[in-house]
Protein backbone atom coordinates (compact mmCIF):
# COMPACT_ATOMS: atom_id res chain seq x y z
CA UNK A 1 0.00 0.00 0.00
CA UNK A 2 1.30 3.44 -0.92
CA UNK A 3 0.72 6.56 1.13
CA UNK A 4 1.11 10.08 -0.16
CA UNK A 5 3.22 12.16 2.19
CA UNK A 6 2.33 15.80 2.67
CA UNK A 7 5.41 17.64 3.93
CA UNK A 8 3.55 19.99 6.28
CA UNK A 9 2.72 19.64 9.91
CA UNK A 10 -0.66 20.36 11.44
CA UNK A 11 0.68 23.40 13.26
CA UNK A 12 1.68 25.04 9.97
CA UNK A 13 -1.75 24.49 8.44
CA UNK A 14 -3.41 25.59 11.69
CA UNK A 15 -1.44 28.83 11.59
CA UNK A 16 -2.35 29.37 7.93
CA UNK A 17 -6.11 29.04 8.44
CA UNK A 18 -6.37 30.40 11.97
CA UNK A 19 -7.04 34.00 10.91
CA UNK A 20 -9.66 32.97 8.35
CA UNK A 21 -11.53 30.83 10.87
CA UNK A 22 -11.49 33.52 13.53
CA UNK A 23 -12.31 36.46 11.24
CA UNK A 24 -15.01 34.87 9.08
CA UNK A 25 -16.61 32.36 11.44
CA UNK A 26 -15.46 33.19 14.98
CA UNK A 27 -14.29 29.58 15.40
CA UNK A 28 -11.22 28.18 17.15
CA UNK A 29 -8.87 26.00 15.14
CA UNK A 30 -8.97 23.30 17.82
CA UNK A 31 -12.73 22.86 17.28
CA UNK A 32 -12.58 22.44 13.50
CA UNK A 33 -11.80 19.38 11.40
CA UNK A 34 -10.57 20.31 7.95
CA UNK A 35 -8.96 18.81 4.92
CA UNK A 36 -7.14 20.61 2.17
CA UNK A 37 -3.85 21.07 0.41
CA UNK A 38 -1.16 23.35 1.79
CA UNK A 39 0.77 24.45 -1.26
CA UNK A 40 2.62 27.63 -0.40
CA UNK A 41 4.38 28.99 2.64
CA UNK A 42 5.22 32.66 2.57
CA UNK A 43 7.30 34.41 5.17
CA UNK A 44 8.71 37.92 5.23
CA UNK A 45 11.89 36.79 3.50
CA UNK A 46 10.96 33.75 1.41
CA UNK A 47 8.30 31.91 -0.53
CA UNK A 48 8.27 28.11 -0.39
CA UNK A 49 6.19 25.76 -2.58
CA UNK A 50 5.43 22.22 -1.46
CA UNK A 51 6.16 20.31 -4.66
CA UNK A 52 4.71 16.97 -3.53
CA UNK A 53 1.33 18.52 -2.76
CA UNK A 54 1.38 20.49 -6.01
CA UNK A 55 2.33 17.34 -7.94
CA UNK A 56 -0.57 15.42 -6.39
CA UNK A 57 -3.01 18.15 -7.41
CA UNK A 58 -1.69 18.19 -10.99
CA UNK A 59 -2.01 14.39 -11.15
CA UNK A 60 -5.65 14.62 -10.01
CA UNK A 61 -6.32 17.38 -12.57
CA UNK A 62 -4.73 15.23 -15.28
CA UNK A 63 -6.94 12.29 -14.33
CA UNK A 64 -10.06 14.51 -14.48
CA UNK A 65 -9.02 16.01 -17.82
CA UNK A 66 -8.31 12.61 -19.35
CA UNK A 67 -11.66 11.37 -18.06
CA UNK A 68 -13.50 14.26 -19.73
CA UNK A 69 -11.50 13.73 -22.94
CA UNK A 70 -12.38 10.03 -22.95
CA UNK A 71 -16.05 10.89 -22.45
CA UNK A 72 -16.02 13.27 -25.43
CA UNK A 73 -14.23 10.78 -27.68
CA UNK A 74 -16.64 7.95 -26.92
CA UNK A 75 -19.72 10.15 -27.22
CA UNK A 76 -18.59 11.08 -30.74
CA UNK A 77 -17.77 7.46 -31.63
CA UNK A 78 -21.15 6.29 -30.33
CA UNK A 79 -22.98 8.98 -32.29
CA UNK A 80 -21.17 8.05 -35.51
CA UNK A 81 -21.89 4.32 -34.99
CA UNK A 82 -25.60 4.90 -34.29
CA UNK A 83 -25.97 7.13 -37.36
CA UNK A 84 -24.14 4.62 -39.55
CA UNK A 85 -26.23 1.73 -38.21
CA UNK A 86 -29.54 3.52 -38.74
CA UNK A 87 -28.62 4.72 -42.24
CA UNK A 88 -27.34 1.32 -43.41
CA UNK A 89 -30.20 -0.70 -41.96
CA UNK A 90 -33.27 0.11 -44.04
CA UNK A 91 -35.76 -2.36 -42.56
CA UNK A 92 -35.98 -0.79 -39.09
CA UNK A 93 -39.09 1.13 -38.07
CA UNK A 94 -39.17 4.81 -37.24
CA UNK A 95 -40.06 3.92 -33.64
CA UNK A 96 -36.95 1.75 -33.33
CA UNK A 97 -34.73 4.49 -34.79
CA UNK A 98 -36.36 7.06 -32.49
CA UNK A 99 -35.73 4.83 -29.48
CA UNK A 100 -32.05 4.50 -30.43
CA UNK A 101 -31.68 8.27 -30.56
CA UNK A 102 -33.59 8.69 -27.30
CA UNK A 103 -31.30 6.20 -25.56
CA UNK A 104 -28.24 7.91 -27.04
CA UNK A 105 -29.34 11.37 -25.85
CA UNK A 106 -30.24 9.96 -22.43
CA UNK A 107 -26.79 8.37 -22.20
CA UNK A 108 -25.05 11.59 -23.25
CA UNK A 109 -27.03 13.64 -20.74
CA UNK A 110 -26.44 11.10 -18.01
CA UNK A 111 -22.72 11.24 -18.79
CA UNK A 112 -22.59 15.04 -18.77
CA UNK A 113 -24.26 15.32 -15.35
CA UNK A 114 -21.18 14.11 -13.38
CA UNK A 115 -18.92 16.21 -15.62
CA UNK A 116 -20.93 19.35 -14.85
CA UNK A 117 -21.74 18.58 -11.21
CA UNK A 118 -18.47 16.98 -10.08
CA UNK A 119 -15.55 17.26 -12.49
CA UNK A 120 -15.82 20.95 -13.37
CA UNK A 121 -16.47 22.31 -9.83
CA UNK A 122 -13.64 20.23 -8.33
CA UNK A 123 -11.26 21.16 -11.16
CA UNK A 124 -12.16 24.84 -10.71
CA UNK A 125 -11.49 24.58 -6.98
CA UNK A 126 -8.14 22.87 -7.62
CA UNK A 127 -7.08 25.50 -10.16
CA UNK A 128 -8.06 28.35 -7.83
CA UNK A 129 -6.11 26.68 -5.03
CA UNK A 130 -3.04 26.26 -7.22
CA UNK A 131 -3.28 29.93 -8.22
CA UNK A 132 -3.55 30.81 -4.51
CA UNK A 133 -6.97 32.42 -4.95
CA UNK A 134 -9.17 32.19 -1.88
CA UNK A 135 -12.58 30.87 -2.91
CA UNK A 136 -13.93 31.34 0.62
CA UNK A 137 -17.48 30.39 1.44
CA UNK A 138 -18.29 29.86 -2.23
CA UNK A 139 -16.35 26.56 -2.04
CA UNK A 140 -19.50 25.04 -0.53
CA UNK A 141 -20.78 24.91 -4.13
CA UNK A 142 -18.57 21.86 -4.72
CA UNK A 143 -20.19 19.99 -1.82
CA UNK A 144 -23.67 20.93 -2.99
CA UNK A 145 -23.10 19.92 -6.62
CA UNK A 146 -21.50 16.61 -5.59
CA UNK A 147 -24.48 15.91 -3.32
CA UNK A 148 -26.93 16.72 -6.15
CA UNK A 149 -25.35 14.21 -8.52
CA UNK A 150 -26.97 10.98 -7.23
CA UNK A 151 -30.37 12.68 -7.02
CA UNK A 152 -30.26 14.07 -10.58
CA UNK A 153 -28.56 11.13 -12.30
CA UNK A 154 -31.69 9.06 -13.16
CA UNK A 155 -33.75 11.99 -14.48
CA UNK A 156 -32.33 12.15 -18.04
CA UNK A 157 -33.51 8.63 -18.80
CA UNK A 158 -36.94 9.29 -17.29
CA UNK A 159 -37.38 12.58 -19.13
CA UNK A 160 -35.79 11.79 -22.51
CA UNK A 161 -37.04 8.23 -23.17
CA UNK A 162 -40.67 8.59 -24.26
CA UNK A 163 -42.06 5.41 -22.65
CA UNK A 164 -40.50 6.21 -19.26
CA UNK A 165 -41.70 9.80 -19.48
CA UNK A 166 -45.28 8.72 -20.23
CA UNK A 167 -45.24 6.18 -17.41
CA UNK A 168 -43.97 8.79 -14.97
CA UNK A 169 -46.55 11.33 -16.07
CA UNK A 170 -49.41 8.83 -15.72
CA UNK A 171 -48.21 7.73 -12.28
CA UNK A 172 -48.12 11.37 -11.15
CA UNK A 173 -51.25 12.68 -12.85
CA UNK A 174 -53.56 9.70 -12.20
CA UNK A 175 -53.63 10.13 -8.39
CA UNK A 176 -54.07 13.89 -8.76
CA UNK A 177 -56.95 13.44 -11.21
CA UNK A 178 -58.57 10.84 -8.93
CA UNK A 179 -58.22 13.19 -5.94
CA UNK A 180 -59.83 16.08 -7.83
CA UNK A 181 -62.59 13.77 -9.09
CA UNK A 182 -63.40 12.66 -5.51
CA UNK A 183 -63.46 16.28 -4.35
CA UNK A 184 -65.83 17.26 -7.12
CA UNK A 185 -68.11 14.25 -6.49
CA UNK A 186 -68.17 14.71 -2.69
CA UNK A 187 -67.79 18.37 -1.79
CA UNK A 188 -67.47 19.11 1.89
Amino acid sequence: MTFIYFPTSNSQIDAAIKNVLIEEHDWKVEHVLYIGPYLYKTTDTSHYTYEKTLTCMFIMLTIMTSSIGTIIIFILKCYIKINTYIKTTKNLSRKWNGLQYQLFYALVTQTLIPVILMHLPVATLFILTILSINFGRASIIVSITCALFPALDPFPVIIIVKHYRLAMMSSVTTPVVKFIQRRLDNPI
